[in-house]
C-alpha cells in the first residue's frame, strides 16, 4: 500500500514540484496551501508523513506542526519541514515543536525521499 504524504506549501509552483518529487517515487499525495487546511486534513486523512512549510499565511507550520504532535490522534506522523526560513534558531524551534527532519530550500528529489524514508522509519512505519 503506498503511503500517504501530504505537501503543505502556499507556493503553488513549489507545492507541484514537491508533488511531482513524491508521485514518481511511488507515494500517494494530497496538497493544501495553508495551515488551517494542513490540519483538517491530517485530522481527516491520517497521512504518514506531512511536508511542510513555515513561513505561510495564517497560521504558520510551527503552529501546524506543534498542535500535530500534541493531539494523540496524530502525534505519530512524521514531520518534514521544507523550508526558506533561515533564521539560527531552526533546529532548536523545530526540534521545539516535534518536527522530525528539516530541509532547507531548494531541494532535489533524493533530499526529499530520503527525508520521507527516514521519517517513515523512525515511526515504523517502512514496512507496513
Amino acid at each position: 500500500m503506498a503511503k500517504k504524504i501530504l505537501v503543505v506549501e502556499d507556493e503553488p509552483e513549489t507545492n507541484f514540484i514537491l508533488m511531482q518529487m513524491l508521485q514518481v517515487s511511488g507515494f500517494q499525495t494530497t496538497a493544501v496551501y495553508d495551515g488551517k487546511g494542513a490540519l483538517a486534513m491530517v485530522a481527516a486523512e491520517k497521512p504518514d508523513v506531512v511536508l511542510l512549510d513555515i513561513m505561510m499565511p495564517g497560521i504558520d507550520g510551527w503552529e501546524v506542526c506543534r498542535r500535530i504532535k500534541e493531539n494523540p490522534d496524530t502525534s505519530n506522523v512524521g514531520i518534514v519541514f521544507v523550508t526558506a526560513y533561515g533564521g539560527e534558531d531552526l533546529d532548536h524551534r523545530a526540534a521545539e515543536v516535534g518536527a522530525d527532519v528539516i530541509l532547507r530550500k531548494p531541494v532535489g528529489l533524493g533530499q526529499v525521499i530520503g527525508a520521507v524514508s527516514e521519517v517513515l522509519g523512525k515511526h515504523g512505519k517502512l514496512g507496513e
